[in-house]
């Protein structure tokens, strides 16, 4: 009798079957859980290939199908939101991996680096002399300028107003002197 029942169970579940799942009846439910599980299980591990993340969204796949019971008229509407709600969550995870390693990438490549070698801090020391050596033999007015916006990390127009020469751009209305000389 149990073989009899367990066969039965494993029908495609058809429209009378969705028809009390879609009242609320837990037993036409388990039907359409235990006839459709691997089905939604193989598409979830086929994308993901990890089987606990294929194992969790089947079981919320299912979970949201309880809930929205209530839209389903034909035994084809059910296994067509189970193909599409697991390929969409299966998808959306992977989606959620990639940004987890990238922002894991990023956090590593922005962690502190290994202490550099004696070797690369006496040439850093070096090139840090070099550049001061070549700096200082700039005229007075270009060493401010680099010291600035290279040392300092001021923009342009900040550099302009510190320097008493604030940028100037013409009033919308106003036409360039040399672009009317090069239309003549």
């Amino acid at each position: 009798m149990f073989l009899i029942v367990n066969l039965l169970m494993k029908l495609q579940p058809d429209d009378v079957v969705i028809a009390q799942f879609r009242a609320g009846d837990r037993k036409a439910f388990e039907s359409i859980y235990s006839y459709y599980y691997k089905y939604v299980y193989v598409i979830a591990y086929t994308l993901l290939t990890d089987k606990d993340m294929a194992r969790d969204i089947t079981s919320d796949i299912f979970l949201k199908l309880w809930g929205q019971r209530r839209k389903f008229v034909r035994a084809g509407e059910v296994k067509g939101w189970l193909i599409v709600a697991c390929r969409r969550a299966s998808l959306n995870e992977l989606r959620f991996r990639q940004r987890r390693q990238a922002a894991e990438k990023e956090l590593l490549f922005l962690a502190p680096k290994q202490l550099p070698s004696h070797e690369h801090q006496l040439i850093e020391v070096e090139v840090i002399c070099d550049l001061m050596r070549r700096l200082e033999s700039l005229p007075p007015r270009c060493r401010e300028v680099v010291e600035l916006m290279f040392l300092q990390g001021k923009r342009t127009e900040e550099v302009a107003v510190l320097l008493y020469h604030p940028p100037q751009r013409p009033a919308p209305d106003q036409t360039l002197p040399n672009v009317d000389k090069v239309k003549k």
